[in-house]
């Protein structure tokens, strides 16, 4: 029987010539399934994510970290809390602040 003959009656065989390859160009063909299935679930879909809200604020003679944060806490965190994120927001110390700067406040 000859190879022709056998490929007719059992069907066509292949061989693997290269595994590093083969493995490599497996790996390629999942990552772009899972890519393409996922872009089309909508799992890259970057409108759900939140949005930060701020207010602008100017500070004003006299004023401290702690009487602007103290006007922005509602009372459900501590207001050092508030204070941090408004100094994280703004690149600010306490010894930085000045009268007339424009603060950033996260709500």
């Amino acid at each position: 029987m000859t190879r022709n003959e056998y490929n007719r009656q059992h069907g066509k065989r292949y061989r693997i010539a290269s595994r590093a390859k083969f493995t490599i160009s497996m790996a390629i063909v999942i990552l772009m399934s899972i890519f393409i299935i996922t872009t089309l679930a909508g799992f890259n879909d970057v409108s759900g994510s939140t949005v930060d809200k701020f207010e602008y604020r100017t500070v004003y003679a006299g004023e401290t970290l702690w009487s602007i944060a103290s006007d922005y806490n509602d009372g459900s965190e501590d207001i050092r809390q508030t204070i941090y994120d408004i100094c994280q927001a703004n690149d600010v110390t306490a010894e930085t602040l000045a009268a007339g700067q424009e603060l950033v406040i996260p709500l």
